[in-house]
């Protein structure tokens, strides 16, 4: 389960526009925001390219999608 909030945490230190990391992730801004709410889950393939284009280190990433 994702932890939302970390994630969203993480989105905002970053700078980049949720436009911006939809498009590097390949999906649409609308299946970004329900990864991001939680509603679906990333595929690890989204993870692994979501922690590179946010800058999010290994302990961060297991902090927000490996929460319970």
């Amino acid at each position: 389960m994702t932890n939302c909030t970390l994630l969203e945490n993480e989105i905002k230190k970053s700078g980049c526009t949720k436009k911006h990391i939809a498009k590097q992730l390949n999906i649409t801004t609308a299946a970004f925001y329900n990864k991001r709410k939680g509603v679906r889950d990333f595929t690890v393939a989204e993870m692994v390219k979501l922690c590179d284009v946010l800058n999010i280190s290994k302990t961060e990433r297991e902090q927000i999608f490996l929460s319970q």
